[in-house]
């Protein structure tokens, strides 16, 4: 079932969250030189400094990753209001969980493992 942006955000806060950050940080700069964040590692640095700003939000960093993994296998209906979330162009269901788990997720792991967050038991 196609699911809104507001229910996405609902279900998904820190998912989305992070798409949108790849909107605000990477995406509104793009093709300029100068732009600070280039690439979605650079996004996943910025969002996780902004974790480290108040207690626990290593957590919700943490969540953003399993909201974007539950996304990428569940929420494929939704395919399209997830790119335009990130303002990203995607040619279907397939394209949206390649980008999430070959593209999005991989520099979001990365980011936290640097920083030794492990998932909260």
């Amino acid at each position: 079932m196609k699911k809104s942006e507001q229910q996405l955000d609902k279900e998904y806060k820190w998912g989305m969250q992070f798409l949108y950050q790849i909107l605000l940080r990477m995406m509104t700069e793009l093709g300029d030189p100068d732009a600070k964040y280039k690439t979605h590692a650079d996004v996943a640095k910025y969002y996780a400094d902004g974790k480290t700003q108040y207690e626990g939000g290593y957590k919700h960093y943490l969540q953003s990753i399993i909201d974007l993994q539950t996304m990428a296998e569940k929420e494929l209906d939704s395919w399209e209001v997830m790119g335009n979330a990130a303002y990203t162009g995607l040619d279907g269901p397939e394209d949206a969980k390649k980008w999430l788990l070959e593209e999005v997720l991989p520099p979001l792991i990365a980011e936290a493992e640097k920083r030794g967050w492990k998932k909260p038991v």
